[in-house]
């Protein structure tokens, strides 16, 4: 992934987007969208997802760039996804259980 960062930077200098306009759209400074272009900063899926989007730009294109490479790469995001999938998986099952219990937690009425 660390070479998607190159290629973030040049689809949207391509493009004409400043990174102040890319930063706005994810929800975060222009300081700490530049950290990802210039890979201060670990990139996560989500924001890639994000950034692939903004850029209207194919996600398996950015992170894997020519055919050449893509096979070896893709092996490797691909385990990327599921790993990030599982996390998620994880997370709402997490949350399920939270709201379940939270339904049968009895109301407490704060007003007597």
């Amino acid at each position: 992934i660390l070479d998607s960062n190159n290629k973030i930077k040049s689809i949207r200098e391509q493009k004409g987007i400043s990174q102040e306009g890319i930063a706005l759209e994810l929800g975060i400074s222009q300081s700490a969208y530049a950290k990802i272009e210039s890979q201060k900063v670990k990139i996560t899926v989500d924001k890639l997802l994000q950034i692939a989007k903004i850029l209207e730009y194919p996600l398996s294109d950015l992170v894997c760039g020519d055919k050449s490479h893509r096979k070896h790469c893709c092996k490797e995001t691909c385990e990327m996804f599921k790993q990030t999938v599982l996390l998620y998986e994880k997370r709402i099952e997490d949350l399920k259980h939270q709201i379940y219990l939270l339904k049968k937690a009895p109301i407490i009425n704060k007003r007597q």
